[in-house]
């Protein structure tokens, strides 16, 4: 008999090469980390710098957050290995600070400032062409992290950092029955914040521990990668959907009525 390592190991080199087929692989590991070298958890600065939409270039620029804090997640290496699904001209930025995040407080978010924290993770939402969040499921809803990372992104109501994202949504857990509860709520939720959600089939990584294997990239390292080829291929719907979403604009219909709202309140004051 293989064992089980070996056989995910291939598994692995075959979803590799079913990908490397149709889309063009990323040399290195396709993925930046928003946090610098050298520095401390979630504590690297940015210059501010136009999105996509906004300055016409071509790179499309995607947030990756991962729902769990845990070192070893698994929401965490599959949000790794979608890179390698990622379509060409996307570009996939780690964000790993919600952690760091207070929890909501309207008396810590003023005009006149907000916590570091805070600043640093609207910014990085801000200056996304959009977002990919890949979250456990607790308690069949989702973590109370990932509910506050979306709540600072949500204000101040009239500029929210959420207005407009398309995003998209994923969950991978040990067991087989968990998942669902997690993605309709937080669709929900980021559908409230004004942000489009990528409608499905979603990924949903059921024991994602047989599903996700390391594999040595380019430069040598180990690297999660997906080795399942229905997950892979649903990932990579997901991932051209959000592109094509954002090239379209769709995120402005989310918040168009909103922003309707708003100016004829304005409108009926001046």
């Amino acid at each position: 008999m293989v064992p089980r390592r070996q056989r995910r190991r291939r598994l692995a080199a075959r979803s590799l090469e079913q990908s490397e087929r149709g889309i063009p692989r990323r040399r290195g590991n396709g993925i930046r980390s928003l946090k610098g070298p050298g520095t401390t958890h979630g504590s690297h600065h940015r210059t501010s710098r136009p999105s996509r939409n906004e300055c016409g270039c071509g790179e499309l620029r995607i947030l990756g957050v991962s729902g769990s804090l845990r070192k070893e997640s698994f929401n965490t290496q599959l949000l790794t290995a979608v890179r390698l699904l990622a379509p060409a001209g996307m570009e996939i930025e780690l964000f790993d600070g919600i952690g760091d995040l207070p929890l909501y407080n309207q008396d810590l978010d003023t005009r006149e400032g907000s916590p570091a924290p805070v600043t640093r993770w609207r910014d990085a939402v801000r200056e996304a062409d959009g977002l990919i969040i890949v979250t456990p499921e607790y308690n069949s809803s989702i973590p109370g992290v990932v509910k506050n990372a979306v709540d600072w992104a949500s204000r101040p109501l009239m500029n929210a950092a959420l207005h407009g994202k398309c995003v998209v949504t994923m969950v991978a857990t040990p067991g087989r029955g968990l998942g669902r509860n997690a993605l309709t709520d937080l669709g929900r939720v980021l559908h409230d914040c004004h942000a489009q959600v990528i409608s499905g089939p979603w990924v949903v990584l059921t024991e994602a521990e047989d599903k996700l294997v390391d594999v040595e990239d380019e430069q040598g390292r180990l690297v999660p990668t997906l080795c399942d080829p229905s997950a892979a291929r649903l990932a990579t719907v997901q991932l051209n959907a959000l592109a094509a979403a954002v090239d379209a604009g769709a995120g402005e219909h989310a918040v168009a009525p909103l922003r309707s709202y708003f100016a004829a309140g304005r409108a009926r004051n001046s």
